[in-house]
């Protein structure tokens, strides 16, 4: 699986603008090269950069993202299988084989929740690296309202909240009552999947890993899709 080429990866997401003298290097105030906040050279302005900066990205992290689909969808498959058999072997009486097989789809769903979650914080790490790029804050309505939303979420909003999940979601489990931190990524989390944040009791709802079943709304189990989906988001952010 090759790397994406760079001219076709602006063709695909119409992105021809980086094609122009606007993606060359530029001068900051005292006639020096000019350099992004963390050292790279600018190329063009802030929004051209960002863009810029977004396929380079995605250029490198795509073949591992793939990867990681092609490992998800994997499971979900032999989990779809091995679910039929369960129940035939429930019909069946064969309590034995049947605890096994719910031992091994329990085990494939948490391999696919764990991928789904590296998805997630790849996806999340490109895209506040963007939103820096552009010096816009997590609260601008840009952020927060571009491109194709999700029960009203942005794809940057559900990123955020999906890799936070994957990180923290023994910690949120572990909460009596979820602090505001825990409360939006919860929020957001329970938008997309049409569920309660917390119970009757005010325990979250929320207490294991659900970046699959976020990453099967977001895009279907597609790369395809989601890729299309970020950067059609970012060029609205960007106004590219």
């Amino acid at each position: 699986m090759s790397i994406p080429n760079y001219l076709e990866t602006l063709s695909r997401f119409g992105l021809q603008q980086l094609q122009s003298g606007e993606a060359d290097l530029t001068l900051d105030a005292n006639g020096n090269i000019a350099r992004t906040r963390d050292g790279d050279w600018q190329m063009g302005s802030a929004s051209v950069n960002a863009v810029f900066r977004l396929v380079e990205r995605w250029r490198v992290t795509d073949k591992a993202s793939r990867a990681l689909f092609l490992h998800i969808n994997d499971a979900e498959s032999q989990a779809s299988v091995m679910a039929v058999e369960a129940a035939q072997q429930l019909a069946l009486h064969e309590t034995r084989r049947y605890l096994e097989t719910q031992e091994r789809i329990a085990a494939l769903k948490e391999q696919s929740a764990s991928f789904a979650g590296t998805v997630f914080v790849t996806l999340n790490s490109t895209l506040q690296r963007f939103r820096q790029d552009l010096g816009i804050s997590e609260s601008d309505a840009k952020w927060t309202s571009s491109g194709q939303l999700i029960q009203e979420r942005s794809i940057a909003e559900i990123a955020s909240a999906a890799s936070a999940n994957f990180r923290h979601y023994d910690e949120w489990a572990a909460a009596s009552t979820p602090n505001g931190l825990q409360l939006g990524s919860m929020r957001i989390i329970a938008k997309v999947l049409g569920c309660d944040v917390v119970d009757q009791s005010g325990h979250p709802t929320l207490r294991t890993n659900v970046c699959d079943r976020m990453l099967a709304a977001l895009c279907g189990g597609s790369p395809d899709v989601l890729a299309e989906r970020m950067f059609g988001y970012c060029k609205a952010v960007a106004d590219f």
